[in-house]
């Protein structure tokens, strides 16, 4: 498999604007799908990597009198009012504590580096 070019420090960076834009949209575009509106909150509100995003359950959302909360390892991150209907919406879609919260099967992932035209 050809190898891209060395790749010097990442410069593509969202500023914090751009985060917190980001963050907003998928807090209430509807022309998202709400998988991935869920996946980019929690991505741009708490840095959640992808590969922790798909091993979420139904199980990791605990509701308390004094809010919701996303179980991560032995701790809880409070999820604010807007996230937490996006969540709980979410959870009724899916009707199975066993199924991803997130699941991006079918998202496609581009490649990072341009394909090489073949030499024919």
């Amino acid at each position: 498999m050809p190898r891209g070019p060395p790749r010097d420090n990442p410069a593509n960076f969202l500023d914090g604007d751009q985060r917190w834009h980001e963050l907003h949209r998928c807090l209430t575009d509807d022309g998202l799908s709400l998988p991935a509106r869920v996946a980019g909150a929690l991505l741009f509100l708490y840095g959640l990597q992808p590969s922790r995003l798909v091993t979420l359950k139904a199980d990791n959302v605990q509701q308390r009198r004094t809010g919701a909360y996303l179980k991560i390892g032995n701790g809880r991150l409070p999820l604010p009012p807007a996230l937490a209907t996006l969540v709980t919406d979410l959870l009724d879609q899916r009707r199975s504590a066993t199924l991803p919260i997130c699941n991006f099967a079918h998202i496609q992932l581009q490649p990072l580096v341009e394909p090489q035209p073949s030499q024919t």
